[in-house]
């Protein structure tokens, strides 16, 4: 499951501990919802952020485009890809960060 994030929820989540995946959206990107089919069949905490509703947290994360995934330690970014992967290709990438 992919859990929609809002201002507060962002907030309480960069001041955790936890490792996690916000991947960064907009409704109207067809790429987006394909990557989202994908992420579903990992399994990771995996947050969504809609770019548009909430564009000041993706300027803190120096989001450009959609889709973008980021992979954070608390506030502490480890890695991201901006674009479309596939779940094993997602698996890969966050593979020892687990």
């Amino acid at each position: 499951m992919i859990k929609e994030l809002s201002n507060l929820e962002y907030d309480n989540l960069k001041n955790s501990d936890e490792t996690y995946i916000i991947k960064y959206y907009t409704s109207w990107c067809n790429i987006c919802s394909k990557l989202e089919s994908e992420l579903l069949k990992v399994d990771f905490n995996i947050y969504a952020l809609d770019v548009e509703k909430y564009r000041d947290n993706a300027v803190k994360d120096n989001v450009r485009g959609v889709p973008t995934v980021i992979l954070f330690k608390g506030k502490k970014e480890l890695k991201r890809f901006v674009a479309y992967k596939d779940a094993d290709a997602i698996n890969s990438w966050i593979k020892g960060v687990k």
